[in-house]
């Protein structure tokens, strides 16, 4: 298992200085200023403070203080420095994650969006809204994912093929905001129940290849060992799938300049139902900051 640490993403300034004008069309909900228009395509719909609004977006607003930045790469400018979001421009022609194909949208922060809303949308003090790419909700079948405290676990997920698409073969990773710091950069060691040490990567599956067909096809990720060393009591999560393989560059969970020809990425918050505990942080999750599919975990 590969092993990152580092900056990386963190810190980046947002990709657009504005102007008072700007500014002040911000506060009044309009869409971004066109940077980089790019192709029609499937995008990450994860908070990003590197947006086109240039305003910053955090990646918990409803945990606990001091809540971490965004620096999840979703938006794609191929005009800007550091690392972009992944995306997909042909995400129905020939297989995608889950019962849906991807909807097409310009950026993640921009129009045309097919799904008719923007897949994230900051506002003024780190807020605004993520996870609306409409789209990605059906990649869990079970919607539960167990990531007990330092053990190994695995998660069963979906992938559909096109109809009359020939019998191949794709490529899937899986990153975790294990540390719930912003990012899919890091990993850190833990000491599981019977005192062995274990390391935690938040690249959690790497280049998994998976066998796909026409309709859907039901996979199971190898197993790989989850812990949780943060406070937000939530996880942001990131699984795409690729015909080619993701390359070790791509390691906090970013894409290359030119994107992917098929496949999809999905974006999840995901939530505990477990200990009661963490209930009222499940709760608390359902205002106006984000609108996350119903996707849990088990344990924490």
């Amino acid at each position: 298992m590969s092993m990152f640490s580092g900056l990386g993403r963190s810190g980046h300034p947002a990709r657009l200085g504005l102007t008072a004008l700007a500014l002040l069309m911000l506060f009044s909900n309009s869409t971004p200023t066109q940077a980089q228009n790019n192709s029609l395509g499937d995008y990450g719909d994860a908070p990003d403070t590197t947006n086109h609004f240039g305003l910053p977006m955090y990646a918990y607003p409803d945990g606990p203080a001091p809540r971490p930045e965004a620096n999840y790469p979703t938006v794609v400018d191929i005009g800007a420095g550091g690392p972009q979001g992944p995306w997909h421009r042909n995400p129905s022609a020939r297989s995608w994650l889950g019962a849906l194909a991807g909807s097409e949208e310009a950026n993640a922060d921009q129009a045309p969006d097919a799904d008719g809303a923007l897949n994230i949308r900051p506002v003024a003090g780190h807020q605004g809204r993520a996870d609306y790419d409409r789209a990605d909700g059906h990649t869990l079948p079970t919607g539960v994912i167990d990531l007990p405290e330092c053990d190994l676990t695995t998660f069963t997920y979906g992938v559909s093929g096109a109809a009359g698409v020939a019998g191949h073969y794709d490529y899937v990773n899986v990153w975790f905001d294990f540390n719930e710091d912003g990012d899919w950069e890091d990993s850190f060691g833990c000491v599981d129940a019977g005192g062995i040490g274990r390391t935690v990567s938040e690249w959690a599956v790497q280049n998994q290849v998976v066998a796909v067909g026409a309709g859907p096809n039901i996979l199971v990720t190898p197993g790989f060992t989850s812990g949780h060393s943060g406070t937000a009591g939530r996880i942001w999560m990131r699984i795409t799938l690729t015909e080619v393989v993701v390359a070790s560059s791509f390691y906090d969970g970013s894409g290359p300049l030119t994107g992917y020809q098929f496949g999809e990425t999905s974006d999840i918050l995901l939530r505990p139902t477990a200990p009661a505990s963490k209930q009222t942080m499940q709760a608390a999750n359902g205002g106006t900051s984000y609108a996350p599919e119903v996707s849990y975990y088990h344990t924490y």
